[in-house]
């Protein structure tokens, strides 16, 4: 086995691992695991940072009492942790000994250490933390290490923010169910109250509708949530089982299989693990969006390299099977589009695979280029099974799942996601749609 295949054998194997972890408890526990499996260490710390708080928290110690514990909680953010942390760069000191800066003998542990690894954790495409790593060896990591441990640190952060945000879902249910109590309360106040001063049969009935209305809200809420549970577990489930069945595959038969087939195995489990980081990111920004912790960075960019090299990926990832059809009758490619690149391009991509997924039966997709007064437009247009105009209003509602959508795959994420970027950088999101005959949106993005 070449280096290459081992290392993707061992990142696959990785993720599976990761992707089944339910509580901080069994991250920590199988982190260190991982860790062990990688490289020898004498100490190890993932410090994960409480934007709240403005602190860090250690939730894999190894080699720490809980007295340095403490104390390197403390005082993470003026030494390596905080630096990474801040500067999103890994810092590699192979040798304490020749370490001029002084930092690596910070400690009592300093005389005993010989070589250190800091790696920063991303998550998001945002810095959560930094993992750092102790040896009484100098030189102790070599670059297979390194790239291991940083698909480690990657894919912990992503998972960590997932529990949090599982834990925030955990309390608003439990919120909502006190609030569902309360209102109940108040509703039998009300009864007892009207039924004494509303003498008029029509405001009684007002307010009867108004109460019913109130509690199909409710209804709608947890269908909607119970809804996004079962179709999230089956977008995990579906990735998990292509992953066990590769890896399966290779461990049974590897004596037995070409190079060129074990090598598409390990493809295809880089294209699930990557599959499983995007939904996980997908659930993070709604959470951030419904938080209200979504920002935005407008720079002016090319709008013709910026939508033409979205077109190229999606091209790719389509493996060909539409046309993606680029109309630019204004010339408007060699002008710039005034947008966060990171948001335009969750916006743009979402409605081009969704445009490409909707139309299984069609060959072709266009994108359309055209100039308002304020606005650079960009419409996105299939040929494919349409949307119901009664959905028009819930399709941006996270969760949401058109009727003649429940056979194709997705988690009714992408279009809440689309139009809480729209609104956030100003600008307008139009459907138009027909039934059997296709949809368009029309993206409006201010010039300035």
């Amino acid at each position: 086995m070449n280096i290459k295949t081992s290392l993707i054998k061992k990142l696959g194997e990785i993720a599976t691992s990761l992707s089944s972890i339910k509580n901080l408890s069994a991250l920590e526990n199988t982190v260190d695991e991982i860790v062990t499996s990688i490289v020898k260490v004498e100490y190890s710390g993932l410090y994960l940072y409480n934007f709240e708080t403005k602190k860090f928290k250690i939730i894999n110690a190894k080699g720490f009492s809980e007295v340095e514990k403490h104390e390197a909680e403390r005082t993470a953010m003026d030494r390596h942790p905080g630096w990474v942390f801040k500067t999103r760069e890994m810092l590699y000191i192979k040798d304490t000994l020749n370490d001029s800066s002084g930092d690596s003998f910070d400690s009592k542990r300093a005389f005993v250490v010989r070589s250190r690894l800091w790696l920063p954790v991303i998550s998001n495409d945002r810095p959560i933390g930094a993992f750092g790593f102790s040896s009484i060896f100098p030189n102790n990591f070599n670059e297979e290490h390194i790239t291991t441990l940083v698909f480690v640190c990657n894919l912990a952060g992503v998972i960590y923010e997932n529990l949090q945000l599982q834990e925030i879902r955990t309390k608003q249910n439990n919120d909502l169910i006190i609030a569902n109590k309360n209102l109940t309360r108040v509703n039998e106040l009300l009864d007892a109250q009207a039924n004494k001063q509303v003498k008029s049969k029509d405001q009684l009935s007002e307010l009867n509708k108004n109460l019913q209305e109130s509690l199909e809200r409710e209804k709608e809420l947890n269908e909607l949530k119970t809804k996004f549970v079962s179709t999230a577990s089956h977008e995990f489930r579906t990735p998990l089982a292509a992953i066990n069945f590769a890896a399966g595959s290779i461990k049974r038969f590897w004596t037995k299989m070409e190079p060129s087939m074990i090598e598409n195995k390990l493809a295809k489990i880089e294209g699930q693990v990557e599959k499983m980081t995007q939904l996980l990111d997908d659930i993070l920004i709604v959470g951030q969006a419904e938080a209200g912790k979504m920002k935005k960075n407008l720079l002016h960019i090319n709008l013709g390299y910026f939508i033409n090299e979205i077109i190229d990926e999606l091209d790719s990832s389509c493996k060909k099977s539409h046309e993606i059809v680029l109309i630019d009758k204004e010339k408007l490619t060699s002008s710039t589009i005034f947008i966060d690149e990171k948001l335009g391009r969750n916006i743009f991509k979402n409605l081009l695979s969704n445009a490409v997924k909707f139309s299984p039966d069609a060959k072709k997709v266009t994108v359309e280029l055209s100039s308002e007064k304020t606005y650079i437009v960009i419409s996105i247009t299939d040929f494919g099974i349409g949307i119901p105009k009664s959905e028009f209003q819930s399709i941006f509602i996270p969760f949401f799942r058109g009727e003649n959508a429940d056979l194709i795959q997705g988690t009714g994420l992408g279009l809440s996601i689309v139009k809480e970027a729209v609104d956030l950088m100003g600008g307008k999101i139009i459907v138009k749609s027909s039934l059997v005959k296709g949809t368009t949106f029309v993206v409006k993005i201010l010039k300035r």
